[in-house]
């Protein structure tokens, strides 16, 4: 539910011009702070003690209070249309509406294709396939994980930079082909194909979330 939301808040309190720049810094932030809760989780959680999850789960769940405070400042900028919402005005529309916009429908099928090949599997099937199938242990799991948050946080803004003038089809382009070496990457370490050459698939796996970050950003 939060992912949606603050995508579609971000939209219509952010000028149209701004966008481009102010989602890859959302992106940026949203590692940065998973990567700190992951710290501090790990200061918290005790596999021996449930009652550690539970601290963590209800201090998880306060955070998210300070949404509030925030929201009470909120101003809103320009609309897609380029005016200025006014206060207490109502949107009107429908889903009726929303299906019928082809440029939409397409643009929705075209991320569900990506998250679907994309972060599905590295958020359900990795770690399993990781642990279960390459061997690795949950320490090395984590430290892959850590370095995906790591690079996204280092290379966003470069890779703003990078892109900028570039059309946004190529900019998809270049990130479906970092997930396809990705997930060559942890085919590789699931396999064994490169520990004859005395590659660890803990490294593997490493890179491959590396890797898969780079298209992320």
């Amino acid at each position: 539910v939060v992912p949606p939301v603050q995508e579609a808040l971000l939209a219509i309190v952010v000028e149209r011009e701004r966008r481009s720049t102010v989602f890859p810094v959302r992106n940026l932030t949203l590692n940065a702070g998973y990567g700190a809760g992951a710290v501090v989780a790990s200061l918290i959680v005790d596999l021996g003690s449930p009652s550690s999850f539970e601290t963590l789960y209800a201090l998880d769940g306060v955070t998210f209070l300070a949404f509030i405070p925030i929201l009470a400042v909120v101003r809103l900028g320009r609309s897609s249309s380029g005016t200025h919402a006014a206060a207490g005005t109502t949107a009107t529309g429908s889903y009726r509406a929303v299906l019928r916009d082809g440029t939409f429908i397409r643009v929705w099928l075209l991320i569900a294709l990506l998250v679907t090949i994309g972060f599905a599997q590295t958020l359900s099937g990795f770690a399993a396939y990781a642990t279960l199938v390459g061997g690795i242990s949950a320490s090395a799991l984590s430290i892959a994980f850590a370095l995906n948050t790591l690079t996204v946080v280092i290379v966003q803004f470069p890779a703003l930079r990078f892109l900028e003038g570039m059309r946004r089809t190529t900019g998809i382009v270049l990130a479906c082909a970092c997930w396809a070496i990705a997930w060559g990457l942890t085919l590789a370490g699931g396999t064994g194909v490169l520990r004859a050459q005395g590659v660890p698939p803990a490294v593997l796996f490493g890179a491959a979330l590396m890797i898969f970050a780079l298209g992320e950003a």
